[in-house]
Order: structure tokens, then C-alpha cells, then sequence
């Protein structure tokens, strides 16, 4: 017998809660894909740049621009340069640019 007018139907509230979990976790997924791509392309670009332009400097030097040690010089030499205007960080909380 059809349900009465005006009536709606209960669902199940595993099923709310499914569809929202599977909302959650494509989204987390499209925003990783979205963030490795960009991260992906400007690599490629430094890359490129480094290539097609005169020798690149080289530099143990890091301007640190985020994290507890922002705003400081670090020079961790003797560890391998690394190209100047390319990212460095501690291995911690902090990132900055490789400078001269």
C-alpha cells in the first residue's frame, strides 16, 4: 500500500553517515591531487629555468620563511649545495629558499 500523503520515508542512519564519509575522503583525495600536481608543476618549471639558463649558483645557505626558525640564516655547510632560489629546509618544522 502506497505511504501515505505528506509522509516521508526514514533511512537508515549508516547509510547518512556512509555517504558522508565517502564525501569526506574524495574530497581529502581531490585536494592531495590538486596540491601534488601544483607542487609537480613548479618543480618542473625551477627544473626548466635551472637548465636553459647560465650556470645556476650553488649555496648552503637557507633564508628560512615559515616555521620556528623564520626570519634566520642558516648555513649548513659542509652538506651539498643545493641551487639558489631552490626550497630548503631543517627537517623539522621550518622551510625557507636557498640564497647566495
Amino acid at each position: 500500500m502506497p505511504a501515505a500523503h505528506g509522509r516521508r520515508e526514514r533511512r537508515s542512519p549508516a547509510l547518512l553517515i556512509a555517504v558522508l564519509v565517502l564525501a569526506v575522503v574524495l574530497l581529502a583525495g581531490l585536494g592531495w591531487w590538486w596540491r601534488t600536481g601544483l607542487q609537480h608543476d613548479a618543480d618542473a618549471k625551477r627544473a626548466m629555468a635551472a637548465q636553459s639558463s647560465s650556470p645556476q649558483k650553488m649555496s648552503t645557505k637557507c633564508k628560512f620563511t615559515a616555521g620556528d626558525r623564520a626570519g634566520q640564516l642558516v648555513d649548513f655547510s659542509p652538506s651539498p649545495a643545493l641551487p639558489v632560489g631552490s626550497d630548503c629546509n631543517d627537517g623539522t618544522s621550518s622551510s625557507g629558499v636557498v640564497v647566495e
